[in-house]
């Protein structure tokens, strides 16, 4: 249906021949492919709300890094999980995640563009094979 004034919206046909074809998750993957990483900033930190906070490193290979922040989002997650529920040793095992995740990324120990490519690189990885041993591929 076009808008009665014209102002140039398309109509569902137009909208259902543009997206034929396509499934979710294929749909959802061509509009995330759009955006750029959350680490091309150009500065090392971000500053909201009047705090700094120090962004991943950037120059990770992309599969290392989506591996590692898969870990610190389920690290995360069990650690609010086992919070909720009072499990000290789960939190324990959730935080060492974290912990462990943040620590390839750059996020922790120290400023990663202090570092060269090649030692953030096999900072992450071994984070990485820590992370995989302990919990699994992620």
């Amino acid at each position: 249906m076009t808008a009665p004034d014209g102002a140039g919206r398309r109509s569902q046909t137009e909208d259902a021949d543009i997206f034929a074809g396509l499934t979710f998750a294929e749909d959802f993957a061509a509009e995330a492919l759009k955006l750029p990483r959350p680490t091309d900033r150009p500065v090392p930190d971000a500053d909201r709300d009047g705090q700094k906070w120090r962004g991943p490193d950037p120059r990770l290979p992309d599969q290392v890094a989506v591996r590692l922040n898969r870990h610190l989002a389920q690290g995360r997650t069990r650690a609010r999980v086992a919070a909720k529920r009072g499990d000290a040793s789960g939190l324990a095992a959730a935080q060492r995640r974290i912990e462990v995740a943040t620590r390839g990324l750059g996020l922790t120990s120290g400023t990663w563009w202090s570092r060269t490519s090649s030692e953030a690189t096999s900072l992450a990885q071994d984070a990485l094979a820590e992370l995989d041993a302990a919990w699994g591929s992620g």
